[in-house]
């Protein structure tokens, strides 16, 4: 079975409404948005491949204009059919918070945008466009009832 490993940032806002929003990225192979991160590369951290990913996707620098968190809030490890491999996949995401450190309409541009726990939750933005299953399971693992579990299970 093939592998995968992933690492996404997690950056959360208070939107102009007084509404939690978070940031997610347009993501071609899953034609849906998700949060900002991707792939490990071999020898790569987890943390060192979200940091890598949001400095290329984002033009953001750790400890600059953001700060991505030293461990990870969560870890998934689930099997799924890949459409672009053809081929059943064993994954494995794991998710840091992060924060902005400069002004957040700096990220808002081509397919970036802050989207709010209502869209996430609907799985659809408001025009339409669909939010990916991974960035629904973390951010209502955010809002479980009984304290913070891990967010997206394992």
């Amino acid at each position: 079975m093939r592998t995968a490993s992933a690492a996404f940032a997690l950056f959360r806002r208070l939107g102009p409404a007084g509404r939690v929003e978070y940031l997610a990225q347009w993501n071609r192979h899953w034609a849906a948005f998700n949060l900002v991160g991707g792939k490990v590369d071999d020898g790569e951290s987890f943390r060192d491949a979200c940091v890598r990913e949001v400095a290329e996707e984002l033009g953001l620098r750790d400890g600059l204009d953001c700060a991505i968190a030293a461990e990870a809030s969560c870890r998934v490890r689930e099997v799924g059919h890949s459409e672009r491999h053809r081929v059943d996949t064993a994954y494995t995401f794991e998710v840091f918070a992060a924060e902005l450190l400069v002004d957040s309409g700096r990220v808002a541009f081509d397919d970036n945008r802050w989207i709010d726990a209502d869209e996430v939750a609907a799985g659809v933005c408001r025009d339409g466009r669909p939010v990916s299953g991974l960035m629904r399971r973390v951010v209502a693992g955010l809002s479980a009832p009984g304290g913070p579990p891990p967010p997206c299970g394992d």
